[in-house]
């Protein structure tokens, strides 16, 4: 490199230097334009415990003030205002041990609390505090305490941007309910302009701290904050008894917004102290970098199962049409509560993978797969018929195949709503086209009562139905029918109705009598499917056998043709089917 080289590098790097040298000192000059006043916290008014320290390098001034250890340990600022507006409050301050939070008060009122989240002087924030002209009081109060105040700065706050209170009030859940909207909206409308008052209370709208609000003000808050704590597993275990669903409840029906966290209390197996103390991290060995990496598979597992319980007492508010501001995994940045005392890739992954991911996924999955499809088929006339679901249902469960719980028949709703509103959106045919949903499992019995059919005129409800069990779908039940009519006479009776009396279509999307080793089977067989089919016909209730092909084995034998030669195995069979829709005049 030769020297003329050199000499232009550094003509470039020292412009370089003094552009951004000027554009700092640009931003320092404008901020001290806003500077009100400095105040050095040992000429303030410092409390009996208080004194002014120097060991700790970087103050300004004489010293600092330290010693917030006991209750009413504080320091007092003095300021004048010259104009009524809007000021930041700029505190110097540092740590004594870890990460703390006092209180501020404004006039001896609070302002809120402010930070120390390093062990050496940083300068911590409140902005835009009303002020008007005058002479007020800025006083730090220990709430943690263990801190050093160097000073306080009083700026100019800067001007708002003109959008700034302009914000959407669409939600990220694009399957929020229209309570849910509504809250949004609301609370969007208000924005910038007015101030909703909200108190926590264990015992809802009428618990003593809303009773001693009501006393002073003859007001009750309007929003009322509650806490899912007693409903975790590791405390029910214990004999705890939540209530916030039935006090959330009672508080919208007075006209409250209603607010939830969540003190997670650690599953059982991670609890190392008292047993309502797990939310603390100390009272826990809960590691949740492990569990959110694959390496405590068990745990992840243990989390999810917790959370279901949670989203099981939600859905309760749900359907009462209750809308919560839901808050769960608060207060995570400082790490006393176990699910904050990890990486935020962990806590990102314990927040979004398995709350809100978790939720919609299903959703998501289906939308996707259904949008696909109606956009290939959009262009076929009316003979097409979508089916979105095929039995679901909570597999591996206690409830599997008995008619499902809440949960379930909760989830199937929500996924038929998203299935008919993913076709009617999309192109061709498909807003006119005649669509199938099921219930729980598409079960015939206990959750025929708990199926939401959407508010569209070009729906079938879809069924299955194999009775009597014994005989229908039992492998190791009779191969008798014995005339046994009253399941068939009562599910008939129960799609009348729920369904069809009220203008909704039915069909029987699965029914038959499995083939059984004995005699007289297909006789009784096609006996049965006279009386089902006649049965049904009456209702004007389509139905279709499940023919799945099996003649021969141990497993569930339903086939009636067979696919190479294209004969009927059981004449008598479709003799019975034949005679069962013959309608009398």
């Amino acid at each position: 490199m030769n020297g003329k080289t050199v000499e232009v590098l550094t003509a470039c790097i020292l412009g370089v230097m003094i552009l951004v040298g000027c554009a700092d000192s640009q931003r320092e000059s404008e901020e001290e334009k806003n500077v009100i006043g400095v105040y050095e916290a040992e000429d303030a008014q410092l409390s009996p415990n208080l004194s002014v320290k120097k060991e700790m390098s970087g103050f300004s001034g004489t010293g600092y003030a330290e010693g917030f250890e006991a209750e009413g340990d504080e320091c007092t600022f003095r300021i004048t205002i010259e104009e009524t507006g809007f000021y930041d409050f700029q505190f110097t301050i540092a740590n004594i041990g870890g990460y703390k939070e006092n209180f501020v008060l404004l006039d001896g009122v609070s302002a809120g609390t402010i930070a120390s989240p390093e062990g050496f002087f940083t300068e911590e924030r409140m902005k835009r505090n009303y002020l008007e002209a005058g002479e007020h009081e800025i006083t730090v109060s220990k709430y943690w305490g263990y801190i050093a105040l160097d000073k306080l700065t009083v700026l100019q706050s800067k001007e708002l941007e003109e959008d700034y209170y302009q914000v959407s009030a669409k939600l990220c859940n694009e399957n929020a309910d229209d309570c849910a909207k509504r809250l949004m909206s609301y609370l969007v409308d208000n924005y910038g302009t007015n101030i909703i008052s909200g108190q926590y209370c264990d015992g809802g709208l009428y618990g003593h701290e809303m009773a001693c609000i009501w006393k002073e003000t003859g007001e009750f808050p309007a929003m009322v904050g509650l806490d899912m704590i007693e409903y975790s597993p590791s405390r029910t275990a214990h004999g705890s008894e939540g209530k916030s669903i039935t006090y959330a409840m009672q508080a919208w029906e007075e006209g409250a917004i209603v607010t939830i966290c969540w003190h997670w209390n650690a599953p059982e197996q991670y609890l190392t102290g008292n047993w309502y103390s797990g939310f603390y991290t100390d009272s826990t060995n809960i590691d949740l970098d492990k569990i959110m990496n694959g390496e405590d598979e068990e745990g992840y597992q243990a989390l999810i199962s917790d959370m279901d319980v949670i989203a099981k007492e939600l859905q309760k508010l749900q359907r009462a049409g209750v809308p919560v501001l839901f808050r769960p995994l608060h207060e995570a940045s400082g790490g006393w509560f176990w699910w904050g005392d990890c990486t935020p890739d962990s806590y990102i992954k314990s927040w979004y993978e398995t709350y809100y991911d978790r939720q919609e996924r299903s959703e998501k999955i289906l939308a996707a797969v259904w949008s696909q499809i109606a956009e290939r088929f959009q262009d076929y006339d009316e003979h097409l018929i979508f089916e979105g679901l095929n039995e679901p249902r909570k597999k591996g469960t206690d409830v599997e195949w008995n008619g499902g719980d809440q949960e379930g028949w909760d989830v199937v709703n929500a996924l038929n709503a998203v299935f008919v509103r993913t076709i009617r959106e999309s192109g061709g045919n498909n807003p006119d086209r005649i669509l199938m949903i099921p219930g729980y499992a598409a079960n015939a019995w206990a959750a025929l009562e708990h199926i939401q059919v959407p508010e569209d005129d070009k729906i079938i409800v879809s069924v299955h139905a194999y009775e009597p069990y014994d005989f229908a779908l039992n492998v190791q039940g009779r191969g008798t029918w014995d005339q046994d009519t009253e399941n068939i006479d009562t599910i008939m009776q129960k799609l009348d109705e729920l369904f069809i009396s009220k203008g909704i279509p039915v069909i029987i999307g699965e029914f038959g009598a499995m083939y059984k080793n004995t005699e007289g089977n297909e006789s009784e067989r096609a006996a049965w499917v006279q009386y089902y089919v006649s049965r049904a016909a009456e209702k004007g209730i389509p139905c279709i056998w499940w023919d799945n092909g099996a003649f021969e084995g141990n497993g569930e034998l339903f086939g009636l043709i067979n696919r190479e030669t294209c004969e009927w195995k059981y004449p008598l069979i479709l003799e019975g089917l034949k005679k069962g829709t013959e309608q009398e005049d």
